[in-house]
């Protein structure tokens, strides 16, 4: 018997999602799209159980007994889409198949699907008329109705997209049950335990804006991780089988979920007080892509612990599904974290944090090619004040062995670097490490030491010897003023540099996509300073000290 599979996906998600004024309404509209892919699809096929392959993160695979049938309901889908988020979604012609032949099937439909979102003359969600009102929201879709959306707002003119993001956030208040994307993050907390969080999720429990978690840094600061999995095309590429696709699908949602929990529970443990929001909320999660806004001070150490996490669950998982062999590699994460005040716009923040993601992700493949390493990298910035971040994604140095000011990306490993992945950098448990060592240094000497190292950067090698050097040496001699002071820095200084190193900068020499330099991890220690705190580590460790 013939089946045919019919492949969809929505056009420009992160637009239908970021296209709002208020934080809440970016976890609505994450929620709205989850909601959308868990309860359209089940009606459009004949058996929900097997002919739904995927339905994630604005993604479909369905499978239908005949042509006519795929097509027609390929139809109905994209109107659906539409109503429901003023958006697009492309559909691709459906592929026919006969018994074991899914897996040369669904490449086609891939590719099929990959032509059509190409093609510029596929419909768009516009409208032109003489007289309109915009919606005073997101600024660009025609308003439906003029409404407060929230209870502190005065009402104004709303479009439909904007209206329907609104009420998915309000149903944690007013329908908990059926909040799904809340949900299923807060039926990961592992509530039950130490955290001491309730069972039940509550609308108090959540931030609505950034402001809610700037409390927890004394200047205003606020996280924003993004993840996204490495190796996972190769992965769903080899599915052989609907059912290894479908497995593969919900374990891969099942692990962000949980990787994304896990610590945040932990979290918790160090920075929740009843009656406060939790210091975590997930803004888009869906297929392998994660954005989240967290509490400043621990983390570089939270996106640690999510890439180690979703290793393990997602590894456990494609060994239950028959996947994980020899030629392929095992699933990790490229992740960023970007730190910047409370008021700086989120959809800059992603922007800045998408630049990092591809400069990890490019680490990890160059490494994964070459040398069969397969760990997950994280990449960080700190935008200060309200400056606007850097969008070049293009900032390794090519050539000769200049020197550079930074390690990042850094490598997330529980087990010890292999010597192949060192020769790329260093884990991101040593800037921890070294954060801790340094936790006596006053600020006094770590201003000394970032405009060393920043600004006062040797260009060639003679400078390091002639220059650069003595100026370290002499302020390691002010700093041996208090000898466990000058013990802890050299010890730093070995941790985040080449501990084989004789000279006292302890110069790494790092190869990296494009050429090979210099570099030292202290230049990222001083600048994510506040932010590097170990989650096994009281925070007061740290104050007390300083």
């Amino acid at each position: 018997m013939t089946r045919y599979v019919l492949a969809a996906e929505a056009d420009q998600i992160q637009d239908f999602i970021f296209r709002s004024s208020r934080l809440v309404q970016v976890v609505g509209g994450s929620g709205l799209l989850s909601r959308f892919c868990r309860e359209t699809a089940p009606k459009l096929v004949s058996d929900p159980q097997h002919d739904v392959v995927i339905s994630d993160g604005g993604s479909f695979r369905l499978l239908f007994n005949d042509s006519a049938t795929a097509c027609d309901r390929g139809r109905t889908l994209a109107e659906m889409y539409r109503r429901a988020t003023d958006g697009t979604l492309t559909v691709a012609e459906p592929v026919g198949y006969e018994a074991g032949g899914f897996k040369a099937a669904n490449d086609e439909a891939e590719a099929l699907l990959r032509t059509a979102k190409r093609d510029e003359r596929r419909a768009e969600a516009l409208a032109h008329m003489p007289y309109v009102a915009l919606c005073a929201s997101c600024g660009v879709s025609l308003a439906t109705e003029h409404t407060a959306r929230f209870e502190d707002e005065r009402p104004n003119y709303l479009c439909e997209s904007c209206r329907h993001k609104a009420e998915e956030r309000s149903l944690v208040r007013t329908e908990p049950d059926r909040e799904q994307f809340l949900n299923h993050f807060w039926q990961n907390l592992g509530v039950e335990g130490a955290s001491g969080l309730p069972s039940r999720l509550d609308r108090e429990l959540l931030p609505r804006e950034a402001d809610d978690l700037a409390v927890h840094d004394p200047r205003n600061y606020v996280a924003y991780l993004l993840a996204d999995g490495n190796g996972m095309g190769v992965l769903f590429s080899n599915c052989k089988a609907e059912d290894q696709l479908r497995s593969l699908s919900r374990a891969l949602s099942d692990a962000l979920w949980t990787a994304l929990a896990r610590p945040t529970a932990t979290l918790c443990e160090r920075l929740w007080e009843p009656g406060k929001p939790v210091p975590v909320l997930p803004l888009i999660l869906g297929g392998d892509d994660c954005f989240a806004l967290l509490a400043a001070p621990y983390a570089l150490d939270f996106a640690r612990r999510v890439c180690l996490t979703f290793e393990v669950e997602m590894n456990k998982a494609v060994r239950q599904i028959g996947l994980l062999g020899p030629p392929e590699p095992r699933p990790t994460l490229a992740a960023a974290v970007v730190i910047c005040k409370a008021n700086y716009p989120y959809a800059l923040a992603h922007r800045r944090g998408a630049v990092l993601q591809r400069r990890a992700k490019r680490l990890a493949r160059a490494a994964q090619l070459k040398h069969g390493v397969n760990l997950s990298a994280v990449d960080f910035d700190v935008i200060l004040g309200g400056a606007v971040g850097e969008t070049n994604d293009d900032d390794w140095k090519m050539g000769r062995q200049n020197f550079v000011a930074g390690l990042r990306p850094y490598w997330v490993s529980d087990d010890g670097l292999p010597s192949e992945a060192a020769q790329y950098g260093l884990g991101l448990e040593t800037v921890l490490e070294g954060r801790y060592k340094l936790r006596h240094l006053p600020a006094k000497r770590r201003s000394e030491l970032r405009e060393l190292y920043l600004d006062g950067l040797p260009d060639e090698g003679e400078e390091v010897h002639e220059k650069w050097t003595p100026q370290l040496r002499a302020l390691l001699q002010r700093t041996g003023r208090r000898a466990a002071d000058v013990h802890a820095l050299e010890e730093a200084l070995a941790v985040l540099g080449d501990s084989q190193a004789d000279a006292p900068g302890r110069w790494h020499d790092v190869r990296r996509p494009g050429g090979r330099y210099r570099a030292h991890g202290l230049p990222d220690l001083l600048t994510a300073w506040d932010f590097g705190l170990d989650l096994d580590r009281e925070r007061e460790e740290y104050e007390e000290a300083e």
